[in-house]
This record gives C-alpha cells, structure tokens and sequence, in this order.
C-alpha cells in the first residue's frame, strides 16, 4: 500500500510539472517537434518501465535464489533423517553386544 500511495504522489507532481510546462520543444535525438508535456511524460514512463524490468529482474534472482535454498534444505533434511536412523542402529547394536557380553562371560567361567 505505500508503494501505490509514493507512485501515485510522483505521478501527480510529474503531470502537473508537465502540464505548467505546454511550450512546444524540438528534440534533438529524433529532431522531432513536439510538447514539453509529451516529452517529459514520455521521460517518466520509460524510466517507470526501467525500474519495472529491473525489479523484475531482481525478483526472479531471489526466486530462483529462494528456490535453490529450498531445494537444499529438502536435501539436508532427508540426509538428517538418515544419519539419524543410522546412528539409532548402531546404538541398537551396541545395546546387543553389551546385553550379550555379560552372557558370554558366564559361559566362559563355567
């Protein structure tokens, strides 16, 4: 909401600067004749679709930025599950040899 409410102040101020300045201009890039008001509204619209692209620009960088980082995440989680049952495997299988040491002992005395 705040960026529609600055673009709508900054596109009145530039009408009305556009509208008090109705001299006929020549413009040297085409050597075109034309109104000051058509030139400086031309002006603001090609910069408005400069900074549109640009944004545009930046937005799908982030994207696909955000998108890696997702695709990261997803693989580290499925290899944190995995060492986690890992590590509960091998911990199950201590538990075996300690339950099955005292027994061997027994045999061995005997």
């Amino acid at each position: 909401m705040p960026y529609l409410l600055f673009t709508l102040i900054i596109s009145i101020i530039v009408a009305v600067f556009a509208v008090q300045n109705a001299a006929d201009v020549t413009v040297g890039f085409w050597t075109v004749q034309t109104s000051l008001v058509v030139v400086i509204l031309g002006a603001a619209l090609l910069g408005a679709l400069a900074m549109g692209f640009f944004t545009l620009m930046l937005k799908a960088k982030h994207y696909l930025y955000n998108k890696s980082l997702k695709f990261e995440i997803d693989q580290l989680k499925k290899e944190n599950a995995k060492l986690k049952e890992e590590k509960e495997m091998l911990m199950h299988s201590q538990r075996n040899k300690e339950l099955e040491k005292p027994a061997e002992e027994a045999v061995s005395k005997a």
